[in-house]
């Protein structure tokens, strides 16, 4: 069976309503993805990357949509995401109360990003739900960052329905920063620094 797919096709999204992975090009590495409340997705993403259970999965949005329904922002915030995404940010956020579990783990956080690869962003925006993406590998391993690789690797692996061809623009993880609380915190730095983030958090330019 054909698993290859581009973008514009529309059986990705559908199984993605299906609670089904697939994997698809970001704008820094591959990614397994899934729909972002879906409990049976979630069950597979984990079974596939062999990831632990308890550790939390970035949620993707597309620009165009609506996120204040699943996180907290105050004026700071909406600075940063307005200065730094769509780009390789993630931000984590106090999140809304009654989101489905696999959303934030029982935390009260979620990771959030928004794709700066438009072919991406353009594909969250008509699927219409936004959603959970981990980097493309087996936990532990080294991430994949071409279709190639993601062929080669999970090509007969039963449990990811499609594989979407396109390009990673950075291949550098992203900056990962926790608003979460009071004390903003570095959680990773990527290409995006953080002194940068919190200049603009707090009202400055740069």
């Amino acid at each position: 069976m054909n698993k290859t797919f581009t973008f514009q096709d529309d059986l990705p999204i559908d199984y993605l309503k299906e609670g089904k992975v697939i994997a698809l090009p970001t704008d820094t590495v591959y990614g397994l993805a899934i729909k972002a409340d879906s409990s049976e997705g979630y069950k597979r993403l984990i079974e596939i990357k062999k990831r632990p259970f308890d550790k939390p999965i970035a949620v993707m949005f597309s620009k165009r949509q609506d996120y204040s329904e699943y996180v907290y922002t105050d004026d700071g915030i909406k600075r940063v995401i307005s200065s730094f995404l769509p780009g390789a940010l993630t931000l984590v956020l106090k999140a809304k109360e009654n989101l489905p579990y696999q959303m934030d783990l029982g935390t009260g956080k979620i990771g959030m990003r928004i794709s700066a690869l438009k072919q991406l962003d353009d594909f969250i925006y008509k699927a219409g739900f936004p959603l959970q993406i981990t980097s493309c590998n087996i936990s532990g391993e080294k991430p994949l960052t071409s279709y190639e690789e993601v062929l080669s690797t999970f090509n007969d692996t039963e449990e990811i329905k499609a594989i979407v061809r396109g390009e990673c623009e950075s291949k550098i993880a992203t900056t990962v920063v926790d608003f979460s609380s009071k004390r903003v915190c570095l959680l990773r730095e990527g290409e995006i620094k953080f002194d940068d983030v919190i200049k603009v958090y707090k009202g400055g330019n740069i």
